[in-house]
């Protein structure tokens, strides 16, 4: 007796199958790799690898970006390590969009708060900074000296605004700290306030 044919539907279901499974035999290492990337990111940060953990988890959240774990693994050790930029790029490139849990809003809401008021911050300085340049270029010793004491009142004028980080600005008073007490003193603020400017 001639045995049965396979029906064709089957035939093609099962070469379908060994397909998808060779597919996956072949990216199972990429796959594993890229979760050890994922789960070793702090570690790697710990030992102070803080670069080569982030840069290697960036690439984990461009392969996949609808990642939600990924991409706030990626915003969280960002922000804890003080790599702000790195976390406010991914946060426009790739959160912007994307379902959260309440807990997961609140957090990600809580950093968007936090960078808003560091660039704030970063341009309300760097202005006064130019300021100060363009006020010293071609001056005297004393002229220099008056425009940097007018500089320094300024900045800690802003240590009054609500709106701005108070860190950032005590770092910058350090720097212009002449007094070596007063250095110490700023700077020990500064890192009591937001330790992560010093990394």
């Amino acid at each position: 007796k001639k045995g049965k044919k396979i029906p064709g539907w089957i035939l093609l279901f099962l070469i379908a199958a060994l397909i998808l499974t060779a597919f996956s035999m072949i990216r199972f290492p990429k796959v594993f790799q890229e979760y050890q990337i994922y789960r070793e990111a702090k570690q790697r940060m710990e030992n102070g690898e803080t670069s080569t953990a982030l840069g290697k988890l960036l690439e984990v959240v461009e392969q996949h970006p609808n990642s939600v774990p990924v991409i706030t693994e990626f915003i969280d050790r960002s922000m804890e390590a003080g790599y702000y930029d790195a976390a406010a790029y991914v946060m426009d490139e790739y959160l912007a969009g994307k379902n959260l849990s309440d807990k997961g809003y609140a957090q990600m809401m809580e950093y968007y708060d936090f960078l808003e008021r560091y660039y704030l911050t970063y341009d309300t300085v760097e202005s006064l900074l130019s300021e100060l340049e363009e006020n010293t270029v071609n001056s005297s010793e004393e002229e220099m000296t008056v425009q940097i004491e007018a500089c320094k009142k300024k900045l800690q004028q802003l240590l009054e605004n609500p709106e701005l980080d108070s860190s950032f600005i005590m770092y910058y008073l350090a720097l212009f700290s002449e007094d070596r007490n007063d250095y110490y003193s700023w700077l020990k603020q500064c890192y009591e306030l937001n330790p992560e400017l010093f990394d």
